[in-house]
């Protein structure tokens, strides 16, 4: 089943996520195969290696569980949106 797009974040978002996700990983010495795992196997470690490099856009429901794995507030991108937005 494909995600709709406004359930993937926006293109804006993605360099924040990408570096988001790769500096946390690599703060927690996680593998890509540890974050697959960590998140229950949603994303297999080749998809969550295309969202580090920016080459997918993630969903949502995948990134606030990325975030809370790595105890990160989600709330951080509205604070982003908002700077983007403006």
């Amino acid at each position: 089943m494909r995600t709709r797009k406004q359930e993937l974040i926006s293109d804006e978002l993605k360099p924040i996520v990408s570096d988001l996700i790769k500096t946390n990983r690599e703060k927690y010495n996680y593998s890509l195969e540890d974050l697959s795992n960590a998140i229950n196997n949603q994303k297999n470690r080749q998809t969550l290696h295309k969202y580090e490099k920016g080459l997918l856009n993630i969903p949502y429901d995948v990134l606030f569980d990325i975030c809370r794995v790595f105890n990160v507030d989600n709330e951080i991108f509205k604070d982003v949106l908002c700077i983007i937005i403006f």
